[in-house]
């Protein structure tokens, strides 16, 4: 009878063999000389047991190895186990004692009932030592099962974890491409409106107003992905996401600062009046801001280099040598 799957089944199988084995220890005591001699009526009983276990034990052999074909689950250890338990069970010493053993019993020829005795102590033998080494095997094979479970669900955290991370890098990336637009502004600005080697600088009217505009545009559009940003939550990696929080705090600190509106506002129209003093002084300021603007910008670099390694880089290494 099929039990529902290979593990049922091959777990009957054992239940057999555990049967075999306890009749044949039962049938080698039997026929030990030393206790007085066998009793026939209980050898007879081992005897018609031991060859009905030993169909049974054919029939779920077959029955699993039927499984099994299509079962690519199925270990090596226990094909090779159920193998080498089949050469047992076909083989001439065990059928021996099932078809023979009761007619040497009736003849009690003692020298015949001694050989079956030994027979009997070498098949239980092997059938020992062929379950110590399946168990053997076994736990070996299961402790490499372990370590490759193991091991794939390293991959598995590892590479999830790097998901993760660039995840959060890529909600962190539009703040920090409208930090660099408003930098870049910042810059060009300065660079009309301070004054080089002394001499006053020259701004014609209006040549700067994309600059003012620009600025101001993605200051708000800062201000709405900055939203978006802080609307995501990653529960599965919320020391990056607090770190990378941490960045665009400062960023919105500089961004949100007073002396942009100012220097948009004022400086636009110094540069309509061309009043050069006050141009000079937002000038000065502008490239004060954009110092600061570099500055973080150099420093959330290096904060970014670490975070990657760090979330990125070597759990990619690890994955690798788990690979």
């Amino acid at each position: 009878m099929l039990c529902r799957d290979v593990s049922s089944q091959f777990h009957a199988v054992i239940e057999s063999v555990e049967g075999i084995v306890n009749i044949l220890q039962s049938i080698n005591t039997l026929l030990n000389p030393l206790i007085g001699g066998p009793n026939s009526k209980l050898c007879a009983t081992n005897i018609a047991n031991l060859n009905a276990f030993r169909v049974k034990l054919r029939e779920q052999i077959d029955g699993l190895r039927m499984m099994a074909a299509n079962d690519s689950n199925v270990s090596r250890v226990k094909l090779s186990f159920i193998s080498k338990l089949n050469v047992i069970l076909q083989g001439q010493p065990l059928r021996t004692i099932c078809l023979t053993l009761e007619n040497v019993l009736i003849r009690a020829d003692e020298d015949e009932i001694c050989r079956y005795g030994q027979l009997a102590s070498t098949l239980l033998q092997q059938i020992t030592e062929l379950q110590n080494d399946y168990e053997k095997e076994n736990l070996l094979f299961e402790n490499e099962a372990k370590k490759r479970l193991e091991s794939t669900l390293q991959i598995n955290k590892s590479r999830l974890r790097i998901e993760n991370a660039r995840t959060v890098f890529e909600k962190l990336r539009p703040l920090l491409n409208s930090f660099n637009v408003i930098r870049n502004h910042l810059d060009t600005i300065s660079s009309h409106c301070c004054s080089f080697y002394g001499e006053t600088p020259r701004v014609a009217v209006g040549e700067l107003d994309t600059n003012f505009q620009a600025i101001q545009v993605e200051v708000e559009h800062f201000e709405m992905i900055l939203n978006d940003f802080n609307c995501f939550v990653d529960y599965l990696s919320p020391e990056l996401f607090n770190s990378c929080s941490g960045i665009a705090s400062k960023m919105e600190h500089l961004i949100t600062e007073r002396e942009i509106k100012l220097i948009c506002n004022n400086l636009s129209n110094a540069i309509f009046d061309q009043n050069n003093d006050v141009i000079l002084r937002f000038g000065n300021m502008t490239k004060v801001l954009y110092k600061d603007f570099s500055a973080l910008r150099i420093n959330i670099g290096k904060e970014l280099k670490n975070m990657k390694l760090e979330h990125v880089v070597k759990p990619n290494t690890m994955m690798n040598e788990h690979v």
